[in-house]
């Protein structure tokens, strides 16, 4: 009896797999939640629109990072002017359980910066799980990924997001914890 049970949850995960990776193929969005500075259309859930709100945010963040200001001082700044985090602003537009993260984080500008989806690129299938039977996650490959580019419009063009990325990424020279800069810096 086990072995036919443990056989149903096999073939039941494989067909979920399968519906879900043509779903995305198909340019569904199919993520529980909406990345931060887009919301799912109120029409049809599976297409990403722009939220006026948190984007102003995202641009915020990508301009201030071509400016030359380090992830830390923009997090510092976030965090002074008490613009909600995005855990907080979801719980703010669907109130619900879940865990709320108080104040910024560089790990937070660090995700915002690295997601091809404000570029209007719809980009799926990151993580996997390993088995129907193991919880653990693994990421995919950026070939393994799902990747639809100028699915939706996006928040920064593509050339702000490259630059950017440039700029936050090949930067030696960090910041200190109070924001000051090493003497022998440079």
């Amino acid at each position: 009896k086990n072995l036919m049970n443990d056989d149903y949850s096999r073939d039941i995960s494989r067909k979920i797999k399968s519906t879900l990776n043509m779903k995305k193929r198909n340019g569904e969005f199919v993520g529980a939640l909406a990345p931060y500075g887009y919301m799912k259309n109120p029409k049809n859930k599976r297409q990403l629109v722009i939220d006026p709100e948190s984007s102003l945010v995202v641009k915020k963040i990508f301009n201030d990072v071509i400016k030359g200001r380090s992830k830390l001082e923009i997090v510092n700044y976030l965090n002074k002017t008490n613009v909600f985090t995005p855990s907080e602003y979801l719980n703010k537009k669907s109130p619900s359980e879940r865990r709320v993260a108080k104040i910024w984080t560089t790990k937070m500008i660090d995700t915002i910066l690295k997601n091809r989806t404000y570029t209007g690129d719809l980009v799926q299938g990151k993580t996997k799980k390993l088995s129907y039977k193991i919880d653990k996650m693994v990421n995919n490959k950026e070939s393994e990924m799902i990747i639809i580019k100028n699915k939706h419009k996006p928040i920064i063009s593509r050339k702000t997001f490259e630059l950017a990325n440039q700029i936050i990424y090949s930067r030696d020279i960090k910041p200190q914890l109070d924001e000051s800069y090493d003497l022998f810096t440079g």
